[in-house]
């Protein structure tokens, strides 16, 4: 049976894009439907287009006209981590008691949604950790030297620090939030290791789906990017 509209908790689930146009539909109906399918959550689907040029908020638009719980946000590009801490806001700003965060590539598979939520009672902190991977061994190679260097760097050790399927309380969302540099280049490292180290993080093992689209080279990526983060992770709070 259903619940009173009172008994619901609030979900948002942020969801960044950057020119997805190929997959962003399949996307986000099969996500619509799995929000749908939560009886004990108000549950909106926050589209977060980092200023897209090939038509995908376009898409998401028309979506949104005829699905009432999907909200499309636009905004200039700034990338990937900070459309992330953006969505966070939004969501926060909109109601939200819960957020999950989900990439738009289609890797993240919404067969998982309902476990995360009915262990939500758990605690505040809930992530995926991605024991399989249908993204190639290099993903998973860059996910392991990810680890050693956070732990090498910060003795905390945060099994899946990258991933994108996590589902955190408002006042864990808020708390970091308030300690995220806006401009921190992998700030979804930066979420993770702060949770992990201040709050402790409830791992849920997922499978991660291939992406519908190619992507960037990732160990050039990483290669060129390591320097960076362990320059941006000096700015974190102890």
């Amino acid at each position: 049976m259903s619940q009173g509209h009172e008994d619901r908790e609030r979900l948002i689930v942020v969801m960044p894009v950057y020119n997805e146009r190929q997959a962003i539909a399949a996307v986000l109906a099969e996500w619509l439907d799995a929000i749908a399918a939560l009886d004990d959550a108000e549950a909106t689907l926050l589209l977060v287009d980092d200023g897209s040029t090939d038509g995908t908020a376009d898409i998401a638009r028309e979506l949104a006209a005829r699905r009432e719980t999907l909200v499309v946000v636009r905004k200039d590009n700034s990338g990937h981590g900070p459309s992330c801490l953006y969505g966070y806001a939004e969501a926060l700003r909109r109601g939200a008691q819960w957020v999950l965060q989900v990439d738009s590539d289609g890797q993240c598979d919404p067969r998982y949604l309902a476990r995360f939520w009915q262990q939500r009672g758990r605690g505040p902190l809930h992530y995926g950790r991605r024991r399989e991977r249908g993204d190639g061994r290099r993903r998973a190679l860059i996910q392991a030297a990810l680890r050693l260097l956070l732990y090498a760097r910060s003795g905390v050790y945060v099994r899946d620090a990258n991933v994108p399927y996590r589902l955190m309380s408002a006042e864990t969302t808020r708390w970091v939030l308030a300690r995220v540099p806006t401009d921190f280049l992998l700030s979804n490292v930066a979420v993770a290791l702060l949770h992990q180290r201040h709050h402790g993080i409830y791992w849920h093992d997922i499978a991660f789906r291939p992406a519908q689209r190619a992507g960037k080279h990732p160990l050039r990526y990483f290669a060129r990017h390591a320097r960076r983060l362990l320059d941006d992770l000096r700015r974190l709070p102890t």
